[in-house]
């Protein structure tokens, strides 16, 4: 019953506002903690204020009573589990109450931080999240806000590294993240069985929370295990933390804890990583870094070692560059250039190419005015070369592993590279320059990876000569195949010279013996324990080995000096061949393959034999004829030869399958049409089968980098459309899953030693080339990701089913999950939002093909695999359906023959998602049915393909055959093996309460019927 009120005229203004002037010294002076809580979740203005009413009340009161009434409080936040600002800033109230206090109250205030704790602790078990979660976000806090100096009694301690630690394995990632943190005091880096680092480091690795991860960085103290880790997380999957890791490094570690190979790594992929975000994080610790060198970039430049890490280098150079305030930095640094020093000239030739692109993308005359004023003069390049090339001639002094040479050899590749910048206006400076050149590629002395450099200088010394250019190389060819008598020295000395270098090598052969002797006797002298006569031994091999470097190098054989001179020879021949805007003539290219290249292929040395057939390779290239004469020489090299041989042969047919027609190089069978009813019906060209047939044996091949570099061929052939094959691509599939069993070329392959490399030349210019090769799952992955528009990649997926079920056991494809094949593929091929036409009929098209190859063999491997792939099936909208009839009726016939249930699941759930697009538009699906091929047309369409290999039709038959005799011989050695029970005894079964049972009534029955018969 509603109530009625007296009637109350309202106050007016004035009223209230005595109102609130009376009321207000009444509220001031309720000072109860109930209302100091209040005001503390209202506004952090009022902490202060709410800190100092409480701190009076803490004198006045009780300390057990107090402890007890203040956790009753802080209780009220711990059911909270949202980050609501009321219990945020009720946290950082309670938080900063514990942990600021004075001096004198210091004691008073641990006691009420340690029973506050205690009390929270023992709600860390609670079965609700919120629970866990406040309790480790305000232990963590607490502790974390306390003083440098504080100090926690060890029942705190104890129980708080036991609570968090169980608190860091829970379930809800923010409980982690919060333990993570309350952690952070109590770990201790440097006892190498600290449970909480472990615990942190475990965390920062393998947790699946990206938030967590991220904590367990933040919290983390620096040492050599945690900088490690770190290391590893700013290659993290998550963008957020591998920007976190830069950003924590960047605050906590310093450059000089990390090894050479570190800081370039890190270097190396912060600034070339995909994010922009954490290339902006890589960019800061750069800056960081260069801080910390007093702005030096050549301090910073050294400290990373160009000579061994210049893409790194040249990474953070480009940094640098693309920054005003630090750009002056590098061209003060680049002005060092005449030192020859790695440094100064990595940043010089940087510093040029970034001149260059902005005065082509600006195209204004103060870029040009900056670019003119940076390149050298041409007369003092010219003796900073001259000077450069003695130093790299200087034997390597004792005891510096070779660091000369590298720095001097690396200096010398950044002074060439630094010539197609020159201004070559100076006659006098650019015929000076091309003798340099010229002499130091006639030199054998000099080593193959200066040559690709100095060609592309006396290029560039010919700039707008291409003609002169191809002149200047032939005749260094010439020169270097038949050199003139006496020109170098190197075919005649007079007769002082030879009796030198007899001498030389005499003595030579004498310093060698003694330091072999010398090597046994220090062994032999410490063994003994003589350390005295050890170190004066060594002292002697020291002084041998100075004498041993300053002796001449020694001569080799004619023979040996002809191997050398070819494949000199070889390699400027392909350096010229692969110079852009040269046109060769074709006589001129017949007289060095009649003089050079056909008998490199005659010798016994792989190297000479690998740089013989790029060459024929690269000469074949630009004639169609030469390819057709020199194919069959590469397709044996390539079925016969050594590794580098075949790896050089793979390159060459491959560029000229694509470069020429594959017609006109191999035979062409055009292959039989497939039904037009089949679905997924493969796809083949002319030239398929010959391809196939070429590449097959390398991909199955045990050599894992030939296998991957056939593979890298099939791709790109495949790419490019030379080739159409869908047994080639569900070969490219195999080999792509064979990593996941670890077995087959898929798998981490490591790279070849350098030997191997140099024969294949390989070692200098194309070693990405390799570094690619050691990783051919993910050259796979981007070829399947880019053809996954098309049909090919869906016509394919029923032959690599196949032959992972007609495969043997024990090989490589035996162990291939079908499901997870067939779900890759189908995953791939998935309609996107704005489905192609391809795309739309292709998943269609799968159902209808998977339920065909079911309906095949029920009650085989397919029937209990193929259906379990029907979730993955994504069907475009009914409209768009042209086979949801047929596809319906093969549903039901796979349904009624299938006797594995989880597979029957799988259809039957399907079969209802086909009804009810079926529902959907009954009519669009009739008239597609009408207009289609039927369920019968379907199924004979794919059996008439199915039948048509008849190999792997009998591989699947034997293999199916193998299992179940393998099968019977396995139940008949259990059964042989199962012992046989005892038959039990026979036991009768006793009359109960007086009456028979029926069987011994029946008995009676009988007996007596048999007696009235006999009387």
């Amino acid at each position: 019953t509603p109530r009625s009120f007296p009637a109350v005229d309202r106050p007016t203004a004035d009223e209230k506002k005595k109102w609130r002037k009376k009321k207000a010294p009444a509220r001031l002076k309720r000072a109860t903690m109930e209302a100091i809580f209040e005001d503390a979740q209202l506004s952090l203005a009022k902490h202060r204020k709410c800190t100092e009413k409480l701190r009076a009340m803490q004198r006045k009161s009780d300390r057990s009573a107090f402890a007890e009434e203040f956790f009753g409080y802080v209780a009220c936040i711990l059911p909270v589990f949202k980050r609501e600002p009321v219990a945020e800033r009720a946290v950082e109230f309670v938080v900063k109450y514990l942990t600021e206090a004075d001096e004198e109250n210091a004691a008073e205030q641990d006691e009420l931080i340690g029973t506050i704790c205690m009390a929270l602790l023992g709600l860390s078990d609670a079965k609700d999240k919120a629970v866990r979660f406040r309790v480790s976000q305000l232990v963590g806090r607490v502790m974390n806000a306390m003083p440098e100096e504080a100090e926690v009694s060890d029942e705190l301690f104890s129980a708080l590294e036991e609570r968090m630690l169980r608190r860091c394995r829970d379930k809800v990632p923010v409980v982690r993240a919060c333990a993570l943190r309350a952690l952070f005091r109590l770990q201790d880096p440097a006892q190498p069985d600290d449970a909480i680092t472990a615990e942190l480091l475990r965390m920062m690795e393998t947790d699946s929370s990206a938030e967590v991860r991220m904590a367990a960085i933040s919290t983390i103290a620096p040492s050599k295990p945690a900088i490690r880790a770190l290391l590893g997380r700013t290659r993290d999957v998550a963008e957020g933390v591998r920007k976190h890791a830069l950003a924590v490094i960047r605050e906590k570690v310093e450059m000089r804890w990390l090894t050479i190979s570190q800081r370039a790594a890190l270097l190396d992929e912060c600034l070339s990583d995909r994010a922009p975000s954490v290339r902006a994080a890589g960019v800061e610790l750069t800056r960081g870094w260069l801080r910390k060198a007093d702005k030096q970039v050549l301090t910073l430049l050294k400290a990373l070692d160009v000579s061994t890490h210049e893409s790194p280098a040249e990474r953070v150079i480009a940094a640098l560059l693309r920054e005003s305030e630090s750009r002056a930095l590098v061209a003060s640094a680049s002005a060092d250039w005449h030192s020859l020093a790695p440094e100064p000239m990595l940043c010089l030739r940087l510093q040029l190419d970034y001149l260059a692109t902005e005065a082509k993308r600006t195209a204004e005359p103060k870029a040009e005015e900056m670019l003119d004023a940076a390149v050298p003069d041409l007369g003092a390049y010219c003796e900073a070369l001259h000077r450069a090339v003695g130093v790299c001639r200087v034997p390597t002094p004792q005891g510096e592993d070779g660091a000369v040479p590298v720095a001097a050899t690396f200096s010398l590749v950044q002074l060439l590279r630094i010539s197609p910048r020159l201004d070559m206006a100076n006659e006098h400076g650019r015929a000076e320059l091309e003798v340099e050149l010229s002499g130091l590629l006639k030199d054998l002395s000099v080593g193959d990876e200066l040559l690709p450099p100095l060609v592309g200088a006396l290029e560039a010394v010919c700039v707008g000569e291409g003609e002169r250019f191809g002149r200047l190389m032939h005749e260094l060819i010439s020169e270097v195949d038949d050199p003139l008598e006496g020109a170098d020295g190197s075919v005649e000395d007079d007769p002082a010279g030879a009796d030198e270098r007899l001498k030389a090598e005499q003595r030579r052969m004498c310093v060698e013996a003694r330091l072999l002797a010398l090597h046994a006797d220090v062994k032999a002298k410490v063994e003994e324990e003589d350390f005295e006569a050890a170190a004066g031994l060594k002292k002697e091999a020291a002084e041998l080995q100075q004498e041993l470097q300053a002796l001449p190098a020694p001569r080799g054989t004619p023979e040996e000096e002809a191997v050398v001179r070819m494949a000199r020879c070889l390699k400027l021949a392909e350096l010229l061949m692969r110079a852009p805007g040269v046109r060769l003539a074709q006589h001129e290219m017949d007289v060095h393959a009649q003089a050079i290249f056909l008998p490199a292929l005659a010798a016994p040395q792989p190297k000479l034999r690998t740089l013989a057939l790029r060459c024929l390779g690269l000469r074949a290239l630009g004639c169609p004829t030469q390819a057709a004469k020199t194919w069959p020489l590469f397709v044996k090299a390539l079925a016969h030869d050594q590794l580098p041989v075949q790896l050089a042969a793979l390159g060459a047919c491959t560029d000229l399958l694509i470069h020429h027609q594959p017609e006109a190089l191999l035979p062409c069978t055009p292959s039989a049409p497939s039904p037009a009813a089949a679905p997924l019906a493969p796809m083949e060209d002319g030239c398929s089968s010959a391809i196939f047939d070429l590449l097959l044996p390398l991909l199955r091949g045990s050599d894992r980098l030939l296998s991957a570099a056939a593979a890298l061929a099939g791709c790109r052939l495949l790419h490019t459309g030379r080739v159409i094959s869908s047994a080639l691509t569900a070969r490219l599939l195999l080999i792509y899953f064979q990593s996941d069993a670890n077995v087959g070329c898929s798998a981490p392959i490591c790279a070849p030693p350098d030997d191997v490399l140099a024969d294949a030349g390989l070692l200098d210019s194309d070693r990405a080339l390799v570094d690619l090769l050691c990783e051919p799952k993910q050259v796979l992955s981007v070829f399947f990701a880019s053809c996954a528009s098309t049909a090919q990649l869906g016509a394919a997926l029923l032959p690599a089913i196949r032959a992972v079920l007609a495969a043997a056991p024990g090989s490589p494809e035996s162990a291939i999950p079908v499901d997870s094949l067939a779900s890759f593929v189908l995953t791939l091929t998935r309609p996107a939002d704005e489905p192609t036409e391809a795309s739309e009929s292709l998943h269609e098209a799968a159902a209808l093909a998977l339920s065909c190859e079911a309906l095949a063999a029920p009650e085989e491997a397919e029937g209990v695999m193929l259906p379990r792939v029907f979730a993955q099936l994504v069907l475009p909208p009914a409209a768009q359906c042209k086979h949801l009839g047929p596809l319906l009726e093969l549903l039901a016939r796979l349904e009624a023959a299938l006797s594995d249930k989880t597979a029957l699941r799988t259809v039957q759930k399907f079969r209802e998602h086909v009804e009810v697009l079926v529902q959907a538009r009954a009519d669009a699906a009739e008239a597609c049915a009408r207009a289609g091929p039927c369920a019968d047309e379907i199924v004979s369409a794919h059996a008439l393909i199915r039948g048509g290999d008849a190999e792997l039709s009998e591989a699947i038959q034997r293999e199916r055959e193998r299992s179940r005799d393998e099968q019977a011989a396995l139940n008949e050695r259990r059964r042989s093996l199962t012992p046989v029970k005892p038959r039990p005894p026979t036991k009768r079964r006793l009359a109960k309460g007086g009456k028979a049972t029926p069987g011994m009534a029946e008995r009676l029955v009988t007996q007596a019927r048999e007696n009235t018969l006999a009387n």
